[in-house]
């Protein structure tokens, strides 16, 4: 049996891609993490350094597998076909139902029914979506990848159930704009109440939302005790002036008023957000205006990126592009409020009782993941399996949680 590897660079949705790959080939191929005769490159051009590492890694991968079939598929692969990366073979627009056939009808023997692949994630991601059509004026990931596509919500259930039934207690909803699904005029809060009310306990986990997707009905069943006290929600700037030239769909008052909404039927609830600094024309104002809204909205963590220009969109043309210098400096004073924040959050966590799934062990500890996203460590011989695990918070450190196991 052909044995088959992947590698996957970037986002929560190139992982998901990666796993949903797994499943469809394991009954016709040998899944392996080393010494595979094809692998598999899922790759990642959001900004210009993931470019730069999947570049970097891809030619080290063919280097120490001559005799290996290199695939690149993803986000990145008609650039670095462009730069003549000596590939086996590419495919564009993240293509995943046309590669899965490819592989399949070239490579396959026979099936193997008893061959089945689960997940290599104690929090498995489901993909509900993909394509984006919203074209921020920053962003190459509309060129990059497929036309829209909703997951039929009943393979989302299947998919949910098959989990639970293997006794995984979170699922990741994940897409590229998983806020604009839609399918038979089922909404995303349509997605959750039918996850809801057709499996028994396992929790849900929203990846990233855009501000614009918080309804009325995504905040009634946010409300759900099984949905997780953790969102991801993007703002990019805290300027009126800069979301516009970034082709953003909401002002810094319809961003204050969603997250505000959010937090009346949510308790404890953590939220991030991405944060672009140095776009096109952004002065001193402009950042101060950011600094300052982010400090209002009491953001748990910040994912700060520097405006990098990509080729083909409408920002890479704009006037008055920002030096790097005032860049790095701009990102440099959102890295340290977002460390001030992060532990500001953690503390109020002392004395709290938290759900947490444990994922790995290190240094004579178990280390997890509450449904508030906060990385829990604690002390104890806990096998690592797939419960949620009730732990007492006894203390904050600058980035995690110390707790002992809790039982009621």
């Amino acid at each position: 049996m052909t044995k088959i590897s992947f590698v996957s660079y970037g986002c929560r949705l190139n992982k998901a891609e990666s796993e949903e790959l797994k499943r469809e080939l394991s009954p016709y191929f040998f899944i392996t993490s080393k010494n595979a005769d094809i692998y598999i490159v899922n790759t990642c051009a959001v900004t210009n350094a993931a470019y730069s590492k999947c570049r970097s890694a891809i030619i080290k991968l063919i280097a120490l597998n001559s005799t290996a079939k290199i695939i690149i598929y993803g986000c990145a692969a008609s650039n670095l076909k462009k730069d003549g990366l000596p590939a086996y073979q590419y495919f564009f627009k993240s293509d995943q139902a046309k590669l899965s056939k490819y592989l399949i009808q070239k490579y396959a023997v026979k099936k193997n029914k008893n061959n089945s692949y689960i997940s290599v994630y104690k929090r498995p991601l489901i993909k509900i979506q993909d394509g984006c059509s919203n074209y921020c004026s920053y962003c190459a990931v509309p060129y990059l990848r497929t036309a829209a596509y909703n997951k039929p919500l009943k393979d989302i259930v299947e998919t949910a159930q098959k989990y639970e039934q293997n006794n995984y207690s979170e699922v990741v909803l994940t897409g590229l704009n998983i806020g604009k699904y839609h399918f038979n005029d089922m909404n995303l809060a349509d997605v959750l109440e039918v996850l809801i009310d057709n499996t028994k306990k396992i929790r849900i986990r929203i990846s990233s939302i855009n501000p614009e997707d918080i309804n009325d009905g995504f905040v009634r069943i946010f409300n759900n005790n099984r949905i997780c006290n953790y969102l991801h929600l993007s703002l990019q700037s805290g300027s009126d002036d800069i979301l516009k030239k970034m082709n953003r769909s909401y002002s810094t008052a319809e961003y204050y008023n969603a997250i505000t909404r959010l937090k009346k039927v949510k308790q404890n609830l953590s939220i991030s957000t991405d944060v672009i600094v140095g776009f096109p024309s952004e002065s001193d104002e402009d950042f101060d205006k950011t600094y300052g809204f982010i400090e209002k909205c009491d953001f748990t963590k910040i994912h700060v990126f520097r405006y990098s220009p990509k080729k083909g969109t409408v920002a890479a043309s704009m006037p008055n592009q920002v030096q790097e210098k005032i860049k790095k400096e701009r990102a440099e004073r959102l890295n340290e409020l977002s460390s001030r924040l992060h532990k500001s959050y953690l503390e109020k966590q002392v004395g709290r009782r938290l759900s947490v799934i444990f994922e790995k062990k290190k240094n004579n500890y178990c280390i997890g993941t509450a449904a508030n996203f906060a990385e829990v460590r604690v002390k104890t011989n806990q096998p690592l399996d797939l419960r949620i695990c009730n732990v007492q918070i006894l203390q904050a450190a600058d980035s995690y949680l110390l707790g002992k196991l809790f039982k009621a």
